[in-house]
């Protein structure tokens, strides 16, 4: 589904050339920052928290700002070719490579921490693999002036809520100790 022009963001929006500002650290007591590009990116906010903050936004009569997200939450998406290769993660960072075997279970969606989303000649999306494990969040407005840049398509619904099931899943698994 895509809408034209694009007027709210939607969870399971696929997103290209995300702009983001990470803190690095400090020097002198000053804070460094650095400008990112996500290739791709999904968004994974609830899509309820994402319309009611869009309303709440858009309404000059509005009381109250409780509905406002201050940040939306997107995972990035991965070439799947740079990710099998773990070349995905840029130049300075070197990731897993990746057997046949392992990127077959990736693919068909059998390993939790990642899903895969097929690829569509209709919206311009390469395959793409996502990693729960990797999440960023990306101020609202910011992202509201880029929307007719970056949007270029939303998962349709029964789709968006398995990846949404799948990603909470991920989250909510619960890590056990070593027991000797």
């Amino acid at each position: 589904m895509k809408t034209n022009p694009k007027i709210r963001f939607n969870q399971g929006d696929i997103l290209h050339d995300v702009r983001l500002v990470q803190h690095t650290g400090f020097v002198d007591g000053k804070a460094e920052i650095k400008e990112i590009t996500l290739s791709y990116g999904v968004i994974v906010s609830q899509e309820c928290d994402l319309e009611h903050d869009y309303d709440n936004r858009n309404n000059a009569q509005a009381i109250s700002h409780d509905k406002y997200l201050p940040n939306i939450l997107v995972i990035p998406a991965y070439l799947t070719e740079e990710f099998k290769d773990g070349k995905h993660l840029g130049k300075d960072v070197i990731g897993h490579s990746w057997s046949s075997k392992e990127m077959q279970k990736i693919k068909n969606n059998d390993m939790i921490r990642f899903h895969n989303l097929k690829s569509s000649a209709n919206f311009q999306i390469p395959e793409l693999i996502l990693d729960f494990k990797h999440l960023y969040t990306v101020k609202t407005n910011v992202l509201y002036n880029d929307i007719s840049q970056t949007y270029l398509a939303t998962i349709c619904e029964l789709f968006r809520e398995y990846l949404s099931q799948r990603y909470t899943n991920y989250l909510s698994r619960i890590g056990l100790p070593i027991i000797n």
